[in-house]
């Protein structure tokens, strides 16, 4: 009915926690091998993840991995493809 409010809605936000939460678990997710490599050092991964859960208000935990672990990957593609580029060009000299 119009007005009441949707048990759906009110169990996706209950999951999706606050600021603290969304920052704890980006940062438990930023802090595995593949991805802390990626950090200069912890410092900079804590500020990544303060970043990161300031700007996903709204998103379910599995959203926020995903978009983690994507843009992982794409920036891996971009240096891959670079590198082979790179060879590419020295090959053709």
């Amino acid at each position: 009915m119009p007005g009441e409010p949707d048990w759906r809605e009110a169990a996706v936000v209950e999951a999706l926690g606050g600021l603290p939460e969304r920052e704890g678990y980006l940062r438990k997710l930023l802090s595995l091998p593949p991805l802390a490599e990626r950090f200069a050092s912890e410092r900079e991964m804590e500020q990544a993840a303060s970043r990161l859960a300031e700007g996903s208000e709204g998103l379910a935990p599995a959203h926020l991995k995903e978009a983690v672990l994507s843009a992982a990957l794409a920036s891996s593609r971009g240096v891959a493809s670079r590198e082979g580029a790179s060879r590419s060009a020295c090959t053709c000299r």
